[in-house]
């Protein structure tokens, strides 16, 4: 489990972190870098609006949060990192939140994401629930045994 748990945690990061750096600069893709900027321009409006953030900014916000927490996840304190799992996860909702929002269908990558991030919330150590025991068959205290 501890591997699957630290590759899981790494491309987390890795995808978190690309993300961040995506929306910031257009270095690694000037063609996705566009398309990122014209989709957070029409969501700093609707439906994010109420902000009152420029698309240039709440574009900013995004992927510093993303940069950032993605380089939380990887530390080794403890506190800070479930910090950072819990903000980018909060994020990540928000984003699939938007995308059904809008009715676009660029949604999935944000929840398996999400879903990626609870996963590093719970340690790795997320159980199924167990069966209820089967009743006892032995009489209860003050029952009569029968003959």
């Amino acid at each position: 489990m501890s591997f699957i748990y630290t590759s899981v945690k790494f491309a987390f990061a890795l995808g978190m972190f690309l993300s961040g750096i995506m929306k910031l600069t257009d270095t690694l893709s000037a063609e996705v870098h566009r398309e990122l900027v014209t989709q957070l321009d029409a969501f700093a409006v609707e439906p994010w609006g109420f902000l009152g953030l420029s698309g240039e900014d709440f574009r900013r916000s995004i992927g510093w949060t993303e940069v950032l927490g993605a380089v939380a996840t990887l530390i080794p304190w403890q506190p800070m990192r479930t910090a950072a799992q819990l903000l980018l996860v909060v994020l990540l909702h928000a984003a699939w939140g938007t995308h059904m929002k809008v009715e676009d269908d660029k949604g999935l990558p944000a929840l398996v994401f999400a879903g990626m991030g609870m996963l590093l919330l719970t340690g790795g150590k997320g159980k199924l629930a167990q069966p209820a025991p089967a009743l006892a068959t032995q009489p209860t205290a003050g029952a009569k045994k029968e003959d």
